[in-house]
């Protein structure tokens, strides 16, 4: 019996025929039985009577398809194969009609919602969302926005509050066909409530919904390789083996993500990393992408080439990726933007990208705008395209492209004191002591620590008489090894790492940094940390001076002056070891890093969330 205190539980499963991606996939077989049986299998084990009290949450399951001829198979599979099953049908475009017409054959007062698409269940959270709904008073359950779990695509919903938004004025032909899309677009209206998923099942990598002949391809292999079929496992299962074995995951990873539309704000990162070009766009990508979700409860996704490192970066921060085609023209690229846009009912597109992928996406920005879609340009502002965006943040010096004028952009925030920085770093430049020596020295060179800046910086190092303990921080494993091995042959102590996700620790513990300008070098000034800055090319050059008027920096060095590789004969060797000499007194470093403080204050986040928060809101720039 039902629970007189918290009425009848139903789940209500939409399924169709159609799909764009995968025809007839409710029916398709996997693992020997049609793709459809596996979520009724886990949510009829959960119908009172069938498992121990505390367990079994459900007086009836529903599964609720269209009345188009293309779905009579699938309703015809439901009524032979599954009594205990009840079936209604009804428009296709309009879901949440359905759901109040399952309701209409199964009274209930709570509604667990269910995408059919999904061979396993998470029983555990299905009971957390449905006792949140119960003993709250709220209208619907779902995860928290931004955290992109791997068992998304279930709700908790009253049945009171889908009559109301299917009765509701306002409800449009969108609305209808995504069923709970009003609730979340009028928070006023309809009480929403989110909790935090289990940290196991935080992977925005791992895809466990079936809408592509990928996703087909990755549950076969997943069950083989378990020797399972996914009506015996649960999502932890999943979860526990893919740690162990992570290719697993890359089967289906360029899909892209489950769309689930249950944030009121969603943004779409076009961003790109690798061992060539380094992976500060990412890490820069990731800090907006942070303040957008934990201030603005927006749901974010990320559109990249496919490279592991970066892939793991964006994932284990638990942001969905979607892969683009490998070697896909830039205007190819762009069209799968556009229809990730369309697709996940984005609210933006963010480029953050080097100057060699802005200059190859030129071209296409203005078509991009014609299809409605907005767009925000992060820290690069290359002309002409920088006028096609509709807000620039500008938070890194940079040389003057010719043609960028930030005064003529309506919506244009240019400067460090819009560099959003995660709480780690600002940690660390709270706690910056100034050590009367130079103990720690950091070289993150970022999308310079190729070979033709790694290795004259650390022979300059030593030419200069480093004694401190150099901590490297690379880009690639290779070239964590060639610091390794160079380090050792000039007797420098200390270690290469390639984690940049140390960067913050390792920061905190430096004393002096050096850097080939970029992301990083940006950070370092966060934090406090007085920083040497070397160059390696014209806009490097540019960007440094212009950088090197905040006294928290010294320049030391161009590596283009080193001739027939004789390092320490160079110009850049003698300016090398001049600046290293300066850094290395404690009063020179005192003075440094309370310029860097001041130039970047560690309110960056705030800042940014407001200016979005105007932007997403129409407010206008003050």
């Amino acid at each position: 019996m039902a629970n007189a205190e918290t009425g009848r539980t139903i789940a209500v499963v939409q399924a169709r025929m159609g799909s764009a991606r995968l025809k007839g996939k409710m029916l398709l077989p996997l693992c020997g039985r049609p793709l459809v049986d596996y979520v009724l299998c886990h949510l009829t084990a959960l119908l009172r009577g069938r498992r121990p009290t505390e367990q079994a949450v459900l007086d009836g399951v529903v599964l609720a398809t269209s009345d188009r001829p293309q779905d009579d198979p699938l309703a015809a599979h439901i009524r032979r194969h599954w009594p205990a099953v009840h079936l209604v049908r009804g428009q296709e475009d309009d879901v949440l009609g359905r759901f109040v017409t399952a309701l209409d054959s199964m009274p209930a007062e709570n509604v667990i919602r269910v995408t059919a698409d999904c061979p396993v269940i998470n029983a555990g959270g299905l009971r957390r969302m449905l006792y949140e709904l119960q003993h709250t008073g709220c209208d619907i359950v779902n995860y928290r926005p931004g955290a992109e779990y791997a068992d998304k695509g279930v709700e908790a919903v009253s049945a009171e509050a889908l009559r109301r938004a299917w009765h509701h004025p306002s409800a449009t032909a969108h609305d209808k066909e995504h069923v709970t899309a009003l609730m979340y677009r009028l928070p006023a209206e309809f009480a929403v409530r989110y909790i935090d998923g289990d940290p196991l099942l935080k992977k925005g990598g791992v895809r466990l919904t079936v809408d592509t002949p990928a996703d087909m391809e990755f549950f076969t292999g997943l069950c083989a390789s378990m020797g399972r079929t996914p009506d015996s496992l649960t999502v932890h299962d999943i979860m526990r083996h893919l740690q162990r074995h992570p290719q697993l995951a890359a089967v289906n990873a360029c899909a892209g993500a489950k769309t689930t539309l249950h944030e009121s704000l969603r943004a779409a990162f076009v961003c790109h990393g690798n061992g060539r070009t380094g992976y500060g766009h990412i890490s820069g990508a990731l800090r907006l992408a942070r303040v957008m979700t934990q201030q603005l409860g927006a749901g974010v996704e990320f559109i990249m080439r496919p490279d592991e490192r970066s892939q793991r970066l964006v994932t284990e921060a638990g942001f969905a990726v979607s892969l683009l085609p490998q070697d896909a023209a830039p205007e190819d690229e762009l069209r799968f933007a556009a229809r990730r846009y369309a697709l996940a009912d984005h609210s933006c597109l963010v480029f953050n990208c080097c100057k060699a992928d802005l200059e190859r996406y030129q071209d296409g920005f203005a078509a991009l705008k014609k299809e409605g879609c907005r767009l925000i340009f992060q820290d690069n502002p290359l002309p002409p395209g920088w006028r096609q965006g509709d807000l620039l943040l500008n938070a890194l010096p940079h040389p003057d492209y010719q043609g960028y004028s930030p005064h003529e952009h309506p919506a244009c925030y240019d400067g460090l004191q819009y560099l959003p920085l995660p709480s780690g770093f600002a940690r660390a430049g709270a706690r910056r002591i100034i050590s009367p020596s130079l103990r720690r020295v950091l070289v993150a060179l970022g999308g310079g620590d190729r070979g033709t800046v790694l290795e004259p910086v650390l022979l300059a190092l030593h030419a200069a008489g480093c004694t401190a303990a150099v901590q490297v921080i690379c880009g690639t494993r290779q070239q964590a090894r060639t610091a390794q091995h160079i380090m050792k042959h000039c007797g420098l102590r200390g270690s290469a790492l390639w984690d940049v996700r140390r960067m913050d620790k390792a920061m905190a513990q430096a004393d002096a940094g050096i850097s080939a300008l970029g992301v990083t070098t940006y950070e370092m000034a966060a934090t406090g940390l007085p920083v040497l800055l070397v160059t390696d090319n014209d806009l490097n050059s540019a960007a440094a001076a212009q950088f090197a008027r905040i006294a928290g920096s010294l320049p030391a060095g161009d590596v283009r002056s080193i001739r027939g590789g004789h390092v320490l004969e160079s110009p850049f060797c003698r300016q090398f070891i001049k600046s290293f000499q300066e850094v290395s007194k404690s009063d020179v470093r005192a003075a440094m890093s309370v310029a860097h403080k001041q130039a970047v204050d560690g309110k960056g986040a705030l800042r940014v969330a407001g200016i979005l928060h105007d932007f997403f809101s129409g407010g206008k720039k003050s």
